[in-house]
């Protein structure tokens, strides 16, 4: 189920993830996120790619792995994500 992002990371916390992390050192970020009814919860993803969306250079496109509290696991995670207004949308990677 896809889910919407309210809130996020700003830019640089962005870019840190992707360029100050590691495999041993992940650097985890948090987004609220909206999915159905179930009302707003904190998720935590670990990115592993950041394309840039259009020319405002405020939009991305994320690949990540969400690591999930409700669901109990984890799973890969496309994410549209504006860090002008700090929202989106992550939908889950179906394997």
């Amino acid at each position: 189920m896809a889910a919407t992002i309210t809130n996020g990371p700003c830019k640089m916390d962005l870019m840190l993830a992707l360029f100050d992390a590691s495999n041993d050192r992940p650097r985890p970020l948090v987004f609220s996120v909206m999915r159905g009814s179930a009302g707003s919860e904190a998720i935590t993803v670990h990115v592993s790619s950041v394309q840039r969306e259009g020319g405002s250079g405020e939009s991305f496109n994320i690949t990540a792995l969400w690591q999930s509290k409700t669901d109990g696991g984890s799973f890969n995670v496309v994410m549209y994500y504006s860090t002008k207004t700090r929202t989106g949308y992550a939908t889950p990677i179906r394997q």
